[in-house]
């Protein structure tokens, strides 16, 4: 499984994989330590910082608890966000289990490792081993249907995408890795009814998030719904402030405008407006006036024939 920031949910997890040993023999400190980095590494978002944190509280508590195999995961996996650096992560993943040949955390990270690199069946073998040992690791689904994929199995792929994506709702990186996979499997059927459904579902899932919001709406921009995914941003706006909500309505406005453009430019103006009154509203101001940005927009559509 994945750990919380929560220090007790940290050593819970740990003992229930097995740990128990360790997790008392490991000082309040370094489980403190542990956690954090894990929380890190979870919620990373191309934010350098988080990585400089993260490689911080593992690198002390490596020092301190040497023996620790869960922080060689962890540190598995910090190299593989830090630089791609498989060789150094599998390194970690060896240590690792040669200190706990038990510890499912290897196997799922070093399943997903031989699954980027085509040894299929090696993932395999690692993922099975995973599930043998026992975990509720979300990523021990998602590593495997992104074998399946690999291998053309896309019905076998689907189940796993959708169990992470409707039981581990509160995982930070599991669960959009579990919807995008299965929102790119389904739109590779041509099934738009089915991608469509998933993001209404996910509304549903996270009823008080704004960028499941946006992320519909801007789908829906994409598929040439304009309005449909303009008046889903204005309705979400009405019931409470979002810079996310307010960024995303602004992009589709602009590109409503674009498309209007060479046919109604007075409906273009009036989109140009408001997005410019939302851009002062978020700190992004546009410096152009409509005619100046209508004939460098049209100018770069020409360009592009």
């Amino acid at each position: 499984m994945r750990y919380r920031n929560a220090m007790g949910v940290c050593v819970a997890a740990l003992l229930a994989m097995g740990w128990a040993n360790t997790a008392q023999a490991v000082t309040e400190e370094n489980l403190k330590r542990y956690a954090e980095a894990v929380d890190y590494l979870d919620r990373w978002r191309g934010d350098r910082a988080k990585l400089d944190e993260a490689h911080e509280r593992l690198t002390q508590l490596l020092i301190d608890e040497p023996d620790f195999a869960p922080a060689h995961v962890e540190m598995a996996r910090w190299y593989l966000m830090n630089s791609h650096n498989n060789e150094a992560a599998l390194r970690s993943l060896d240590q690792a289990q040669a200190l706990d040949s038990e510890f499912p955390g290897t196997y799922v990270l070093r399943g997903y490792i031989f699954g980027e690199q085509n040894r299929l069946q090696e993932a395999h073998a690692e993922l099975d081993r995973a599930a043998e040992i026992g975990t509720d690791n979300p990523w021990l689904a998602l590593n495997r249907a992104a074998v399946f994929e690999k291998q053309g199995r896309d019905p076998e792929a689907l189940p796993l995408y959708e169990s992470v994506f409707e039981h581990d709702i509160d995982d930070p990186k599991a669960w959009p890795a579990a919807k995008v996979g299965l929102i790119n499997l389904l739109a590779r059927t041509g099934d738009m009814q089915a991608v469509e459904a998933v993001f209404l579902r996910a509304q549903v899932l996270k009823p008080n998030a704004p960028d499941q919001v946006a992320n519909y709406a801007v789908w829906l921009a994409s598929k040439s719904r304009f309005d449909e995914g303009i008046a889903i941003l204005r309705g979400a706006l009405q019931r409470g402030s979002s810079d996310v909500l307010s960024f995303s309505l602004f992009r589709l406005l602009l590109g409503r405008a674009t498309l209007a453009l060479s046919s109604d430019r007075d409906t273009a103006r009036v989109d140009f407006d408001e997005a410019t009154s939302l851009a002062q509203s978020f700190g992004a101001p546009i410096e152009v006036s409509f005619d100046v940005w209508a004939e460098q927009t049209m100018r770069e559509a020409e360009s592009q024939q």
